[in-house]
């Protein structure tokens, strides 16, 4: 059976630089996290994120296209990674006072914590 090739690449080259891009853009979505609990997501910019990185701008814009594309891809693994360690969890507590507790100890701040300031 003839093997694929797309530009001279093998379906194996293509699925790595596929993966290694896909890497690439989590990490820079996670660290785009940390950034905006400690600045604000207003303040994780493309020039900011890329520094952060050690990339290029033009680089880090090549996975999101813009600023609002990478605020909300932040927003989105935020949401997904509160509904893995809080949410689900609590949902396999008993129902009422207990999942409440549970609800409140998973919960990565709380008003009045250093975290939340």
């Amino acid at each position: 059976m003839a093997e694929i090739m797309l530009d001279g690449k093998t379906e194996e080259d293509l699925w790595r630089i596929y993966k290694k891009g896909r890497d690439t853009k989590s990490t820079i979505v996670e660290t785009g996290l940390e950034m905006s609990s400690q600045l604000g997501l207003e303040c994780v910019t493309i020039g900011n994120l890329a520094k952060e990185m050690q990339m290029s701008k033009s680089g880090l814009f090549a996975h999101f296209q813009s600023k609002e594309n990478l605020q909300i891809e932040i927003l989105e693994y935020a949401a997904e990674d509160f509904t893995e360690y809080v949410i689900r969890p609590a949902l396999k507590v008993e129902r009422g006072i207990p999942r409440i507790r549970n609800l409140v100890e998973r919960c990565p701040f709380q008003c009045g914590s250093k975290n939340f300031d």
